[in-house]
């Protein structure tokens, strides 16, 4: 189980809900709060998700595309429990 930032659980849950209230995926505003987090959790940990010029890692874009798909998967999952 993956575990959220404490400020950040209230605006998942609120985004949970606003997902199963509409079939369509991008509907709605975006969370503020939530886009906030993702920027400040990527900065901190750019040296690392950079790959120091390591070719064996994925280009950053690929990176952002996995992690997306990763994240829907997740809401996915959140709304079978």
């Amino acid at each position: 189980m993956a575990v959220a930032l404490a400020e950040i659980v209230a605006p998942i849950e609120e985004l949970l809900e606003r997902k199963r209230a509409t079939s369509e995926v991008g509907v709605g505003d975006p969370v503020q709060a939530l886009n906030e987090s993702v920027s400040v959790e990527l900065q901190r940990h750019e040296g690392v998700l950079s790959g120091h010029d390591r070719s064996d890692l994925l280009e950053k874009r690929a990176v952002v595309n996995r992690l997306n798909v990763v994240f829907r998967e997740c809401v996915g999952e959140a709304f079978e429990s």
